[in-house]
């Protein structure tokens, strides 16, 4: 997660998972921003 500018760790629970997505089911809010290891852009949706 990026807060203030700066990446900070944080563990998250994972859903379902395949080759283009990952469900995140706790550990992360609507509306914040996450840092990744990859190199193509990251798409977020949030589904209730």
């Amino acid at each position: 997660m990026v807060k203030d500018g700066k990446v900070e760790k944080r563990f998250i629970k994972t859903g379902w998972i395949d080759e283009q997505h990952t469900e995140v089911i706790k550990g992360l809010k609507e509306g914040e921003i996450i840092a990744t290891k990859f190199k193509a852009p990251v798409k977020t949706k949030v589904f209730r």
